[in-house]
């Protein structure tokens, strides 16, 4: 029995593909505008031990003028937790909060955890609540643990309990499907907000699985936001990665 030609098989293909695309409601209009000129929000001043000074007052100086500099109006301050260096823990952790309430509004704190840390992980984190501290940071390449490790939704699951925002540094070179164990501990925790840094990149594209999760409200509650810091020190210059970047963004 003689097989049909490729050409007609083509052919029927084609049609089909046509039939289909002509079915297809149109796609949505996107409307970006050109430029921004609201308030900017900085949720990424990275304050390291020893920063600014040996006064508060001199610390919340040295913040000013980096703040000032970038045209930031609120900036959230951001310390990351070493594995079992419990004092040095709460110390940083106090020392953020203590600057955001002297900040006037002007800053707000990220405590952090280290999820290796198990039982005085999870205290710390009912302690910060407790201090007022709105948000958490967590950084799996920094503090060398794996997205996937149940310790780490141990931690993400109390601190969605306690109303605390989940900062997650969101590029790892180390793990390439670091972005797919962002989709399940969203979808797991549905009650948590989680803002991924630096929006996967130079992953940009990556980050677009959120656009699509939107399609499927029943599953996924829209409880990741992407934020851009240090994006300009990725990108490098690089038409493509540029594009790669207002595509995702838009």
């Amino acid at each position: 029995r003689r097989l049909p030609s490729l050409r007609w098989l083509f052919a029927a293909c084609a049609c089909t593909l046509s039939a289909c695309v002509a079915a297809a409601p149109p796609p949505p209009v996107v409307t970006v505008p050109a430029s921004y000129a609201g308030p900017i929000i900085d949720t990424h001043f990275h304050l390291d031990p020893g920063f600014g000074g040996s006064s508060l007052q001199e610390t919340l100086t040295a913040l000013d003028e980096i703040r000032a500099h970038g045209g930031v109006a609120t900036a959230g301050l951001i310390v990351i937790a070493r594995q079992g260096d419990l004092e040095l823990t709460r110390s940083e952790n106090d020392r953020v909060a203590e600057l955001a309430r002297a900040g006037g509004g002007r800053f707000f704190a990220f405590g952090s955890v280290h999820p290796g840390d198990g039982d005085a992980a999870i205290a710390e984190l009912e302690r910060i609540a407790a201090l007022g501290v709105p948000g958490l940071k967590l950084h799996p390449n920094t503090q060398h643990f794996d997205l996937a490790a149940p310790e780490v939704e141990r931690v993400v699951r109390r601190a969605a309990e306690l109303g605390l925002v989940i900062l997650f540094d969101a590029y790892s070179p180390f793990d390439p499907g670091e972005t797919g164990q962002f989709v399940k501990l969203a979808l797991a925790h549905p009650t948590a907000r989680f803002i991924l840094a630096h929006m996967g990149g130079p992953r940009f594209f990556d980050m677009a699985v959120f656009s699509v999760l939107n399609a499927y409200p029943k599953v996924f509650k829209r409880n990741v936001w992407l934020e851009l810091s240090a994006v300009s020190h990725i990108v490098f210059g690089s038409p493509s990665l540029m594009e790669q970047l207002r595509h995702t963004c838009r």
